[in-house]
């Protein structure tokens, strides 16, 4: 995740101009400007723009994820969720978080994933925009994917966000010949501003290394995997389209990265490097060719319906402080903005959950460091510390999801089983697509024996973020408990593949995985009959 917020920097980089000083924010009870938000079909836009700028800002997505899907797939699907996007009328404000050569960035979060920008984020750099959405987008299509696939694809749709010249020449069999900007087009394919200078004059990716990355950069280099990346999915486009598209439906089938490779591509098999060189060498006569061909995507006329909520400021501080916590090396003082956020929050609304959890762990964070022994106990005593101000806050707040998701999830001893279940239950009604309510509640029932019960719900997580490792092992306990074997030990594996190495979430996924392996055996990884009970 984080490999990509680098590169959205790296991105918009050539783009940066001198700013004024940097305004702190401040939000409407010290005077600052009202914020709402605004639900559309596929996003919750938080804004402090004008309701018709806002509201031009909510259309304009609307129409880019459209756009997005026309390029990649030719045709509309349905996207479950919402993405969450954090706009910022005063420029000013954005640059005090994230600094002046940034235009947009992207932010992980247990609760969902948003793209943070200012308000100049479309019209300046509408591409870095388009990147994180296509980010978004690619994983409800393909979701298990390799890392130069997710970025290629990003880069290679990106382009679709800004409008291009109409004379742009266009050939080949397989290229869509529609209209270009004359006629509402927009170009797919061509290099991205900050790759077309350096296509020709960075050394490439060696395919045997670039098909086995897993987003590490070199700070010497930092857009060298990026470009080979870009240039590898463009190429399987331009020069082997069929097989590409194979590649794609395998993924799109639920196929790991690798067993799609081998079935599309069985000429270069990542385990004979040596069968990878002459791939080097395609890769790079068509880099030194020159010719990165496009095609044309029809503008879509998107008719947007949008509700409105004001946000209160002590929301506003936590959003605030969720992007901040994006940028810890920005600022000396970073954790201590954090801090008075969250302490702002709680002043203003003493019940808003979020910052009641977030004041809990920065007060477990700057306790005196616990011994090895007792860091499992200390981190459960801090996790059940606000247990009695989320019971007040849920109390005053009924119709907040996240205060009832947050007790939920405080409560963790075997006597409040049922409390903890009817928390989960409660956060769902309210919100549906509460990704981090369904898996846990999923999570609560299987381990109480209950997995067909749990089924419905980790499927709907899963639908929700297929990016989220935890949702997807959690779905992978389900498939095990239910004696579906090749599914749970592919989803098993898909969720190891997107977490850290040696990380804690990833030494509990490779428990998981074990028990399934000794239980199923290790069978060829095959395709399998879907899940059944799909909410």
């Amino acid at each position: 995740m984080t490999t990509r917020v680098a590169l959205t920097a790296l991105l918009v980089a050539l783009a940066s101009r001198a700013s004024a000083a940097p305004e702190a924010f401040r939000c409407e009870a010290r005077g600052g400007s009202p914020w709402r938000e605004y639900r559309t079909a596929h996003f919750l836009v938080d804004t402090d723009l004008s309701r018709d700028e806002a509201q031009g800002l909510a259309h304009e997505l609307e129409q880019l994820q459209a756009l997005e899907l026309q390029a990649l797939l030719g045709e509309q699907v349905d996207i479950p969720g919402r993405l969450r996007v954090v706009a910022f009328r005063d420029p000013r404000q954005f640059r005090e978080l994230a600094g002046a050569d940034v235009r947009a960035y992207y932010l992980p979060n247990a609760f969902d994933q948003a793209i943070v920008l200012q308000s100049e984020g479309l019209r300046v750099a509408p591409e870095t925009v388009a990147h994180e959405l296509a980010h978004h987008l690619s994983w409800f299509l393909f979701p298990h994917q390799a890392r130069w696939f997710t970025e290629g694809l990003a880069q290679f749709v990106e382009t679709a966000a800004k409008p291009r010249r109409a004379e742009l020449a266009v050939t080949g069999t397989h290229l869509v010949r529609a209209g270009a900007e004359g006629s509402g087009g927009r170009w797919v394919g061509l290099a991205p501003a900050a790759m077309a200078k350096a296509i020709r004059v960075v050394p490439l990716v060696e395919a045997e290394d670039l098909l086995t990355w897993r987003g590490s950069i070199s700070h010497a280099e930092p857009s060298r995997f990026h470009l080979s990346s870009w240039l590898l999915y463009h190429y399987l486009w331009n020069k082997r389209s069929a097989e590409l598209t194979e590649y794609q439906r395998r993924l799109s089938d639920g196929a790991s990265p690798l067993e799609a490779w081998r079935a599309a591509f069985p000429g270069y098999d990542p385990d004979r490097p040596a069968s990878l060189q002459p791939l080097d060498a395609e890769l790079e006569r068509y880099r030194r060719g020159g010719r990165f061909l496009a095609y044309a995507v029809a503008l879509p006329n998107v008719e947007v319906t949008a509700s409105e909520r004001p946000l209160p400021s002590a929301e506003v501080h936590m959003l605030i402080a969720r992007a901040r916590r994006a940028w810890p090396e920005r600022r000396v003082d970073a954790q201590a903005l954090l801090a008075a956020d969250v302490d702002e929050a709680l002043r203003e609304d003493a019940a808003q959950p979020l910052a009641i959890v977030e004041r809990s762990r920065l007060d477990a964070a700057a306790s005196p460091p616990a011994m090895a022994r007792d860091a499992i106990r200390a981190a459960a005593a801090a996790r059940r510390a606000p247990i009695g101000a989320l019971r007040a806050a849920v109390a005053r707040r009924p119709d907040d999801w996240r205060g009832w998701y947050l007790l939920g999830r405080a409560l963790e001893e075997p006597a409040e089983v049922k409390e903890r279940e009817a928390c989960y239950r409660k956060a769902i009604a309210l919100e549906p697509d509460a990704g981090v309510a369904q898996s846990n509640l999923a999570s609560l029932l299987v381990e109480s024996g209950r997995a067909r019960e749990a089924l419905p719900f980790a499927n709907r997580a899963v639908d929700l973020a297929p990016w989220n490792p935890q949702f997807v092992d959690t779905l992978a306990v389900v498939a095990n408990e239910l004696g579906h074997c090749p599914q749970a030990l592919r989803l098993a594996r898909r969720a190891l593949d997107e977490l850290p190495p040696g990380s804690e979430a990833a030494h509990e996924v490779e428990r998981h995985l074990g028990a399934f392996e000794r239980r199923c055996g290790t069978p060829a990884a095959t395709s399998a009959a879907p899940l059944p009970e799909r909410p």
